[in-house]
């Protein structure tokens, strides 16, 4: 009998021990928590569902650029200004304190169990939004950009394209990226408890919600690049008011990178270095507008008839500002053509470079990338030879035509036989009977040409883009880059404080 008594005694202590035990007490809490969250609609929707649309829309009407890097943050937000304030208040009016109020669980506990709770929601949220915009966008845009615009160039379809997503990943500095996003889930877990603590309803807590998700949506860089709010003075302080606005910019700079304005342009994977013709008038590295181009033929052709190759002596001649033709007998009288109008305006690309947000005095630069990309820009001995390419192809295909199209027809010709330096494919070209050895034939003579291939490395532009002074944005200061650092935790420490009080309610 002693020994019966004992063994209930020791369950009893084991029931006990366990009832207390704070490893066990934690996981029930948990399990109900996530039991309510996802029994109710509010809680998956605003943690899953509302950032993916909110990602397709973005992406679909302005571009993954836009979305991309803010993607990330939609979910934190969200749950901070609807889902959290609308759990707990629930919590608070129903009888489920009460229960909880025979344990030894605190109001205040509870409340730390489901910021905990919810801390890891908002991670996962982050994370299966930027994971869908990368599903979504990542297979069509990952190696190539998105087309911008095209049109076709002597019979080539030239496509201009936005960054690809493989660029924007080479941009990122991933520690201030990870470190933003952690300080951004700590800001809305603030948010959220202190929405709940001055309402009064769940209606409240809905227009609350509903309207500082609003104006931190575009306030903070979610929907409007940061250059266009930077460039509104009153808007970039303005959004200040929101707790949000520290934490989303810094996680935007840390994902884009800062831009610079360069002459260095990465063609076909590899870096140019464009500059200016050099003292002795050398094209290596030059970078033309496709007017100078076409004026350089015009001159090529217009003058190619005037010269007596036969000349023993000096002439020099300018036509007009963007060629001179001169005949020098030290080069044994070859025809040397000399582009020196190069455009000094063209700024040829925007390079990105990683971004430090804990390197307060480096200033960033934020690209509106809603009116900005780069230009098209190929080898000059390429766009030579679509240049020949199509006059070949437009004397074939007028022929075939039997049009008039005579002017045409001679213009394409005397082009042919300036470039080539000879006047033995004339009859072949006006016969229209060209064989694939007389065009192969033409490229050549083009190529060996001492008038052409003196810019065989440099290179056209084909369009300007859109890169200019004002496709740089600057973004704060460096006194504005110290408190960013600062603002969140203030916000945190401040809201936190704030709603202490108003979660003292009675479970008894």
């Amino acid at each position: 009998m002693r020994n019966k008594n004992k063994q209930i005694v020791n369950l009893r202590s084991k029931y006990l021990k366990k009832r207390t035990n704070p490893s066990s007490t934690f996981n029930g809490v948990l399990s109900l928590i996530n039991l309510h969250f996802w029994k109710a609609f509010v809680g998956p929707f605003f943690a899953f569902g509302y950032p993916i649309v909110f990602v397709l829309m973005l992406g679909i009407i302005f571009g993954y650029e836009i979305v991309m890097g803010a993607s990330i943050t939609i979910g934190p937000v969200a749950i901070a200004c609807v889902s959290l304030p609308t759990a707990i208040f629930e919590f608070k009016k129903s009888t489920l304190l009460k229960r909880i109020g025979a344990t030894q669980i605190k109001p205040l506990t509870f409340l730390a169990y489901t910021a905990i709770y919810y801390f890891f929601i908002m991670i996962l949220s982050g994370i299966w939004t930027a994971l869908f915009a990368l599903m979504i966008f990542g297979p069509k845009y990952f190696n190539e950009g998105r087309i911008l615009y095209e049109f076709n160039f002597l019979g080539e379809q030239i496509k201009t394209r936005s960054i690809s997503i493989k660029q924007m990943f080479k941009n990122i500095d991933w520690l201030g990226y990870i470190y933003s996003f952690i300080i951004l889930t700590l800001v809305s877990i603030s948010v959220g408890l202190f929405i709940v603590s001055i309402s009064k309803s769940v209606l409240m807590i809905q227009a609350i919600g509903s309207s500082l998700l609003i104006i931190s949506m575009f306030l903070t860089g979610q929907v409007l690049p940061l250059a266009q709010i930077a460039n509104v003075e009153a808007m970039w302080y303005l959004s200040y008011i929101t707790p949000f606005k520290s934490a989303i910019t810094q996680n935007t700079m840390a994902f884009q990178g800062t831009g610079e304005i360069s002459k260095i342009y990465d063609l076909n994977n590899f870096m140019i270095n464009f500059g200016a013709l050099d003292l002795n008038g050398n094209a290596e590295n030059a970078l033309y507008s496709i007017q100078n181009y076409q004026d350089f033929l015009q001159t090529v052709i217009k003058n190619y008839n005037l010269i007596n190759p036969e000349s023993n002596y000096y002439i020099g001649k300018t036509f007009g500002p963007i060629a001179t033709l001169q005949i020098k007998p030290a080069l044994k009288d070859l025809i040397i053509l000399k582009m020196i109008s190069l455009s000094p305006n063209i700024d040829v690309a925007i390079n990105y470079k990683p971004y430090s947000i804990f390197n307060t005095n480096e200033i960033y630069h934020s690209v509106n990338s809603l009116s900005t990309y780069s230009p098209i820009i190929k080898k000059y001995e390429d766009v030579l030879t679509l240049t020949a390419n199509n006059a070949i192809n437009e004397i074939i295909e007028l022929k075939k035509a039997a049009q008039g199209g005579a002017a045409t027809i001679q213009n394409n010709i005397d082009l042919i036989s300036a470039l080539t330096n000879s006047n033995q494919y004339n009859e072949i070209l006006k016969s229209g009977q060209i064989d694939n050895d007389t065009i192969n034939n033409i490229f050549t003579d083009i190529k060996n040409n001492p008038i052409l291939n003196e810019y065989n490395n440099s290179f056209i532009s084909i369009n300007n883009g859109s890169i200019n002074e004002n496709s740089l944005t600057q973004v704060g200061s460096t006194t504005e880059n110290i408190l960013n650092l600062i603002i969140p935790w203030i916000w945190i420490c401040s809201l936190i404080c704030l709603s202490q009080s108003s979660f003292k309610w009675s479970t008894r």
